[in-house]
């Protein structure tokens, strides 16, 4: 295995590797992260103190831990988490079922709902030649997380618009393939590079972090620099040699707290970042493509290509800047 936890997007497309996915109901997805966002009794004692800061953290962002219904209106960066999230890991287009199957149909892989990964694990044991795979189940939903949606019906039909399409491909892969969708050549050539593969070690990106001095002066021009610092608090070092495409991106918001759409440069990250340290990085933010009267912040954070950021996965990633327009 040479990575996880990412969307297909973020591996090269002439890669030839094995990959295998796991899916679950969308609904229930979707009320296990409000849960996520929202309780920190749900969390095991070795795993509080993050989830502790992790919920303070969503209610900066707008979280409603009384109402799923108004997360689900008012808080864009939530919305934004649930929207037809395994569509968008699985395609390396649109966040749609079609791209996200067409996806599927030109590289092998193994893709199953969470009810048949045991038949995952076997076919998997199978293929390699390995004595077994043993199913083992991390971050279980606990009794109570559907509790919103006893307390909001209404919730029910909200979700069922923001992940139509995560629905569409959890029915084709339930219904239409028996739980489990297996696109792998009988040739074995892809198996073999697999079996030879040397193991690589991902860096820990849910603790890597940017920071950045809160706020970004803005000249009438729509211009302006900050400094930002990213803390690589994992192990394993961040290198551009082995990311190509890293580099620090930034995102203008508008007051709703909504990103605003539009091309804007990122500074490429040429230096490694060790595992354990740090580095600090001068960025030049220009707005001047948008209305700047419509930028109330601007969130960097880092990205390993050019449609992946590692906010994407890890939304307390980044840094967000307080717009302050000069004369």
């Amino acid at each position: 295995m040479i990575g996880g936890h990412q969307p297909l997007r973020y591996y090269p497309a002439e890669l030839d590797a094995l990959y295998l996915a796991v899916i679950r109901e969308p609904i229930s997805r979707v009320l296990s992260s409000y849960s996520y966002c929202t309780r920190t009794d749900f969390a095991e004692d070795i795993y509080a103190p993050g989830r502790r800061k992790a919920v303070e953290q969503w209610r900066k962002r707008g979280i409603d831990p009384d109402s799923l219904v108004n997360s689900l209106r008012t808080c864009a960066p939530f919305r934004e988490r649930v929207s037809n999230l395994q569509c968008r890991y699985l395609s390396r287009g649109s966040a749609t079922y079609e791209d996200a199957m067409d996806t599927l149909s030109r590289i092998e892989c193994m893709v199953c709902d969470i009810a048949e990964l045991p038949r995952l694990n076997a076919e998997l044991a199978s293929r390699m030649g390995w004595g077994g795979v043993p199913t083992q189940r991390a971050n279980r939903s606990k009794p109570g997380t559907e509790d919103a949606l006893d307390r909001e019906p209404e919730a029910r039909e909200i979700i069922e618009e923001l992940a139509a399409e995560d629905l569409r491909l959890y029915d084709a892969i339930r219904n239409d393939f028996g739980g489990l969708y297996s696109n792998v050549s009988a040739g074995g050539a892809v198996m073999a590079a697999v079996q030879s593969v040397e193991l690589q070690r991902e860096p820990a990106w849910g603790r890597v972090h940017m920071f950045a001095k809160g706020y970004v002066a803005i000249s009438p021009q729509g211009t302006g620099s900050t400094i930002t610092t990213v803390v690589n608090d994992g192990t394993v070092a961040i290198s551009p040699d082995r990311y190509p495409g890293l580099s620090i991106y930034y995102q203008p918001m508008a007051h709703d707290g909504t990103p605003i759409q539009g091309e804007f440069a990122r500074t490429a990250v040429r230096e490694e970042i060790p595992g354990g340290g740090r580095l600090t990085q001068p960025i030049t933010i220009d707005i001047s493509a948008v209305d700047p009267a419509q930028v109330a912040s601007i969130q960097v954070g880092l990205a390993l290509a050019p449609d992946a950021r590692v906010a994407d996965r890890h939304p307390l990633h980044g840094a967000s800047l307080q717009v302050l327009r000069t004369t």
